[in-house]
């Protein structure tokens, strides 16, 4: 799999990652939304590291996600990389301590949860107190679940913010002008959720009929790719991973076919007319 570095980190990362919120609480569409077992949630990120999805994206707010990906990491061979996070304020570094010990060891990147409260003053607070305990692994922010990305465009300017991370995809463009600030920065930015839940993958298709408004969202670019969900996949992946700040882009599964089908969707070539139609559209 291409790997690309993430901005000034030093870390290469490869270019898809694997979101494992679902193995520690229900998420995704559909009815079948319930963690994996252990036995499926080893062979999940045992697969996923096989096929080169090396990347793995946890948080302490994911029910037992971290303590799940940290005993399925000791069956895996090749070198992963870690990505969680924990809130500013005083709290930081005991959920970091936390965090390291559900995952068998430190974090390759932290991100800081940053809710509307959440300012310069408090960034800068938070990566002191870190420096303060030896912390020297990159630090980046993403927005507290529920809050609006466009606020952490000023953050990027603090010294030591050296990622951002986002949700971003065809129907929710809410980041775009943050990972434009990211390009012209130098931020590295990871992308999450770039197939919207499921909704851009071929598990939407019996679900839309009965789903009026995401099916209102999702039809225009169906009718694009001639109804294939396969080629929507491909464009939901080329779409939210234009920028070029944009080093990997994170799927949230709990099924290793839809991981395998993100992987071969990344490799797809798409019609630049395509996304040249949708960046329009938008």
């Amino acid at each position: 799999m291409e790997r690309r570095p993430l901005g000034t980190t030093g870390l290469v990362v490869p270019r898809l990652g694997l979101g494992t919120r679902g193995l520690g609480m229900e998420s995704g569409i559909g009815s079948r939304r319930a963690p994996p077992g252990p036995e499926a949630a080893a062979a999940l990120v045992r697969g996923a590291a096989a096929a080169g999805v090396t990347l793995f994206e946890t948080s302490p707010a994911y029910g037992d996600s971290e303590s799940r990906l940290g005993r399925a990491l000791s069956g895996v061979p090749q070198p992963v990389l870690l990505v969680t996070r924990a809130s500013p304020g005083p709290g930081l570094p005991a959920s970091l301590a936390a965090s390291s010990r559900r995952l068998g060891r430190e974090p390759d990147l932290l991100l800081l949860d940053c809710g509307p409260e959440t300012g310069p003053r408090e960034v800068r607070a938070a990566l002191q107190v870190l420096a303060d305990r030896g912390w020297r692994r990159p630090v980046g922010v993403s927005p507290a679940a529920g809050h609006d990305p466009a606020r952490l465009q000023p953050l990027l300017e603090e010294p030591g913010v050296a990622v951002v991370a986002v949700t971003y995809h065809l129907l929710d463009r809410r980041a775009e002008e943050v990972l434009t600030a990211a390009d012209q920065g130098g931020v590295g930015a990871l992308i999450l959720g770039p197939l919207a839940r499921g909704w851009l993958t071929p598990r939407a298709r019996d679900l839309l009929p009965t789903h009026p408004q995401e099916a209102g969202q999702v039809d225009p670019y169906l009718e694009l790719v001639g109804h294939d969900y396969q080629a929507l996949e491909a464009l939901a992946l080329a779409f939210a991973g234009r920028h070029a700040s944009v080093a990997a882009l994170v799927v949230g599964t709990r099924n290793l076919a839809h991981l395998e089908e993100a992987v071969s969707a990344l490799e797809r070539p798409v019609d630049p007319e395509w996304l040249e139609w949708a960046l329009a559209w938008g």
